[in-house]
């Protein structure tokens, strides 16, 4: 069963381009949805629709066995069941911890509002720090008491919104590991929006990624990594070779090279799909010559641009250092090739 539906979602804001554009997808009960896209991607609009605080001009939202907006329903956010985490936390400085967490319970009786507080502090890893305030603890803390808020009023579905663009690079991995862990433990389904690569790749089981209001693809992180739909998906989720060639018994065939593979593609013809680390160094003539262009490092890597007699191409090595205007030999080696269509 779908805990979230939409279907053909339109927003428009004035006289501007649409925001969506007929936006569908379909997300089951405890799944991690990444929406990810470029700023104006639409990714945001979508999420404040889901949540009550847009009014879609087309299309309909069904949370579980309800549609919350269409044609002629929209239900109120506070009536949606749904838990928010804001890209600054929003937690209010004058509270501690469990009176943050204590804010959404008002209807509960003191009992009640009390072991929730103290289930939701025990599953996000703050028992011992109840009764601190948002100065007192550290930026993945805070993150953590507002989820921990959010989770608090057992709801039917969770967004988070940026929820790791405050935190320095060292603290998010860790952060990251932690939100996934709390999240498939409580069960929910969440949607996460976020403009970062490593938060959707890491984070998330599915990921959605919009472009001008259109979505581009929906899948796993995986698939999106290695079977892009279209050039602009290959492209987005880090550099990409896209090389003409076409399959023939059991060979790939290029204008660079030919080589075995294991695997027949998803067609006979198109644009080879080649990452960076996918191209690889060799000592002997075996390869294709190239000269390098321009290097970037990366600490535990070394990319670099090089020159073909046909393109351009990014490569990867972890070897000794190389310099701009030296001569190299490449190889290609893909164990599974996938080809986009050439138009």
């Amino acid at each position: 069963m779908s805990a979230i539906r939409i279907e053909s979602v339109v927003k428009k804001f004035g006289n501007q381009a649409a925001a969506l554009k007929g936006v569908s997808l379909e997300i089951p009960d405890g799944e991690i949805l990444a929406l990810i896209g470029e700023s104006g991607s639409g990714k945001t609009t979508l999420l404040r629709i889901l949540a009550g605080l847009e009014l879609p001009d087309a299309g309909i939202i069904e949370i579980g066995d309800q549609e919350v907006a269409n044609d002629h329903t929209f239900v109120e956010a506070q009536h949606r069941e749904i838990g928010l985490v804001f890209q600054d936390y929003a937690l209010f400085p004058h509270m501690s911890a469990e009176e943050n967490i204590a804010f959404g319970l008002h209807s509960w009786t003191a009992a009640q509002r009390q072991n929730r507080i103290q289930e939701v502090l025990e599953l996000v890893g703050l028992s011992q720090m109840a009764t601190r305030y948002p100065h007192q603890l550290s930026g993945g803390q805070q993150q953590r008491v507002a989820l921990a808020r959010a989770l608090a009023p057992k709801p039917r579905m969770l967004l988070l919104d940026e929820p790791f663009s405050n935190l320095d690079t060292v603290l998010k991995d860790q952060v990251r590991e932690d939100v996934r862990k709390i999240i498939k433990q409580s069960g929910l389904t969440a949607i996460l929006v976020t403009h970062d690569i490593q938060d959707a790749l890491s984070t998330a089981d599915r990921i959605a990624l919009l472009k001008d209001g259109t979505l581009q693809q929906l899948d796993t992180p995986v698939n999106l990594y290695n079977c892009p739909q279209n050039p602009y998906v290959a492209a987005f989720f880090g550099k990409i070779n896209l090389i003409p060639a076409r399959y023939q018994e059991g060979k790939i065939f290029t204008e660079l090279i030919s080589f075995p593979v294991n695997t027949a593609p998803n067609r006979l013809e198109g644009l080879l799909c080649v990452r960076p680390r996918q191209i690889k160094l060799v000592a002997d003539t075996s390869g294709f010559p190239a000269e390098v262009i321009a290097r970037e490092y990366q600490g535990d890597q070394l990319q670099f641009k090089v020159k073909t007699q046909s393109q351009y191409l990014w490569c990867q090595t972890h070897q000794e250092p190389i310099a701009l205007g030296q001569q190299v030999r490449l190889r290609i080696e893909i164990e599974e090739p996938y080809l986009l269509k050439s138009d």
